[in-house]
């Protein structure tokens, strides 16, 4: 595959600095948030502070943690999702839909995916609701939760073209392609919104000085970033579908100052009438993100496992069940200044049992339904959410490796006398869109999502209306 990645020919800056046993320690100054910001539990307590602020005595600035590649124990603890704008900032305005709005969305989906899947990673939303977030706040939060991974979510617009589509995944560089300059300035333009935004940054960001001076910082992770920024885009296109319009460096700010691996995900284009259609439908939500997902855990295997080469996870044995209904994290952020407002919910911790049948039994799709109220339906309603795998008028031979590293149980169904393989019973129809991308990306690019009630088959439709799902 060749690589989309533009690298400028430039000037490089040497800066020789002592070496210790430690590492190598760099400090780059900038001014830092003064506030902590607690962070609460996804039912809405306080559980603990996300901490903006520095401890006495500690020198403000941006400290580069040592080579995570040389930690051979190194694990992702952290990861932060941006989603980009909000409040009196709505960013792109497409036909019918604005981008803050979108971006929002698409982050709470992937903040679900990575708990569900990594229930032992914290994930921290920079936003949960409607409000307008500084951009060096945002980077202070990654910063001094010491996150190891850092997702801005975007959507784009390009003026004057309904034609063009596609992703975009940015990593910090400087570039000089108009339309990626022009990008850069747009998502730094909210830096002028921002009250004191001279003390808070003392430079001009869309000044040529201050691409290259944007450009320092992030050298120490760009190898990381780049791996996760190429892995996104394979995602997006081999998984979500999409036009993929390559990796690309900018001088965005919040990548700027952010002291860790760090991407910036332009989703797709408003401006683009289908694409827009597309961003504004949950499915099309869901697909995003679930690209998303899927990247990040093909490299959490490469950073882990100290290879940074991205090596097809398409199988990776799946995590064990969490003990407790995991949650994720928002800090604390002033009143929304609009009406829409998304709150976090707390997860139902009802995951599927990670395990295959070697030697599949076979049930009726009358006999499935169980007298009561069956684990995994929605309460009262005697609906349940499964993927279909493949149907086939003899049963399939399940000796693949495909079949045994699914990450699901796989049940096979008797139903209008065909032989249905499925991934049974999800609790609600998130965690079934959840699992339909990851059994595509598993070998599976024809699963798609069944649903029952009663034991009896009924439209995506019709258990939306009952359900009171838009």
């Amino acid at each position: 595959m060749t690589k989309a990645v533009t690298f400028l020919q430039t000037t490089m800056l040497l800066i020789l600095l002592p070496y210790s046993g430690e590492g190598i320690n760099l400090s780059l100054s900038f001014p830092g948030f003064r506030s902590p910001a607690p962070v609460y539990s996804s039912a809405g307590s306080k559980q603990e502070y996300a901490d903006t602020t520095l401890a006495p005595g500690r020198k403000m600035g941006k400290v580069i943690k040592e080579s995570i590649i040389a930690k051979t124990d190194y694990q992702i603890k952290t990861v932060v999702i941006d989603p980009g704008h909000g409040g009196h900032d709505p960013g792109c305005l497409g036909g019918s839909s604005q981008e803050k709005h979108l971006a929002l969305a698409i982050a709470q989906k992937l903040a679900d995916g990575i708990q569900r899947r990594f229930p032992n990673v914290r994930v921290i939303l920079t936003r949960d609701k409607d409000v307008f977030i500084p951009l060096y706040e945002r980077a202070a939060i990654a910063n001094h939760n010491e996150a190891d991974l850092f997702i801005s979510i975007h959507c784009n617009f390009m003026p004057g073209s309904r034609a063009t589509q596609g992703t975009e995944t940015y990593v910090m560089g400087l570039h000089t392609a108009e339309h990626n300059l022009e990008v850069a300035k747009r998502e730094n333009a909210s830096i002028l919104l921002e009250d004191d935004y001279k003390k808070n940054y003392d430079y001009d960001p869309n000044s040529p000085e201050g691409h290259i001076m944007l450009s320092m910082f992030q050298n120490a992770y760009l190898e990381q970033s780049i791996l996760f920024a190429e892995t996104a885009e394979q995602k997006f296109a081999n998984f979500a579908q999409r036009k993929s319009r390559g990796v690309k460096q900018a001088g965005f700010v919040v990548l700027k100052e952010t002291a860790m691996p760090s991407v910036l995900v332009e989703a797709g284009f408003l401006s683009n009438r289908d694409e827009e259609e597309f961003l504004k439908d949950e499915n099309g939500q869901f697909a995003i993100a679930g690209a998303i997902l899927s990247a990040f855990e093909e490299y959490k295997v490469a950073v882990e496992s100290g290879t940074l080469a991205i090596t097809p996870a398409a199988t990776p044995t799946p995590l064990p069940v969490p003990a407790s209904a995991p949650t994720y994290y928002v800090p604390d952020s002033p009143p929304a200044t609009e009406t829409q407002s998304r709150g976090t919910k707390t997860i139902p911790n009802t995951p599927p049992q990670y395990a295959v049948l070697e030697a599949p039994t076979y049930t009726t799709a009358s006999s499935s339904a169980p007298a009561s109220q069956p684990s995994g339906s929605k309460e009262g309603t005697g609906i349940q959410f499964h993927v279909q795998l493949s149907a086939n008028s003899k049963p399939l031979d399940t000796s693949d490796s495909k079949w045994r590293n699914t990450g699901y149980l796989i049940e096979v169904v008797q139903e209008d006398n065909l032989y249905k393989y499925q991934a049974r019973n999800f609790s609600d129809l998130q965690q079934a869109f959840e699992a339909r991308l990851l059994l595509q990306a598993r070998g599976f690019p024809d699963a798609f999502i069944v649903i029952y009630k009663n034991g009896q088959r009924i439209s995506m439709e019709q258990a939306k209306r009952e359900l009171g799902i838009p």
